[in-house]
């Protein structure tokens, strides 16, 4: 009997059976099913808060408001000369005046006031007096400051006769101003303030510099 064949059949029949097994297990993974694109909705953004401006208080005043006293040029003579003492930063420290006989009937001292700060937001009432040897002497000043308001955009100046009352000049004298500042809450207009008797609860005070007035004999 010959078995070749038979060999050669039943390999054959193995070969196809392994293929079989062998096919389906090469066959990859099937793909999975696109997921949609899931969309997370966002809060909504608050709105950008727009920063608080503050607003002033008395610090600003004191170092915003520059008060000196001094005889102005018009009043200088043969008889009255000033040395005005500066500051490095060009303030009027202090002014020594020196007074010759014949003594002058009236000797003025020039008071100004200086804003060095924009008051148009928020004005500042300055009420007071000039002192002599502080003795407080008339009249009283009062003003509004506020700088490019109505009432003067680079100062105000006002005039003190510090003779007035003496009929004798003392050998010296120590005079200076000193006055009530009171800032005014923000948007308060200008034209509706009266700097005789307006005030609020921002209060300090403006002191000049000294102005010592020596008469010589």
């Amino acid at each position: 009997m010959n078995i070749r064949p038979w060999y050669w059949l039943c390999c054959l029949s193995l070969s196809l059976t392994v293929a079989l097994v062998v096919l389906p297990g090469c066959s990859g993974p099937k793909p999975e099913a696109s997921k949609p694109l899931e969309t997370t909705a966002k809060p909504a953004q608050p709105p950008l808060a727009l920063p608080v401006v503050p607003g002033l208080n008395v610090g600003d005043v004191e170092a915003g408001v520059i008060v000196s006293a001094t005889v102005p040029p018009t009043a200088l003579s043969g008889q009255v000369s000033v040395d005005n003492m500066q500051t490095a930063r060009d303030r009027l420290a202090m002014a020594t005046v020196t007074v010759k006989p014949p003594y002058p009937a009236t000797l003025t001292i020039q008071v100004s006031l200086t804003p060095k700060v924009s008051f148009e937001k928020q004005p500042v009432v300055v009420r007071g007096k000039m002192r002599r040897d502080e003795q407080p002497m008339e009249p009283e000043f009062s003003t509004v400051v506020a700088k490019g308001g109505p009432t003067g955009d680079t100062g105000v100046k006002y005039d003190f006769d510090v003779m007035q009352g003496l009929t004798t000049p003392p050998d010296t004298m120590l005079v200076y101003a000193r006055f009530d500042a009171y800032l005014m809450p923000v948007d308060t207009p200008i034209t509706g303030i009266d700097p005789k008797t307006s005030q609020s609860d921002q209060h300090t005070e403006l002191l000049s510099n000294p102005v010592r007035i020596n008469f010589v004999k």
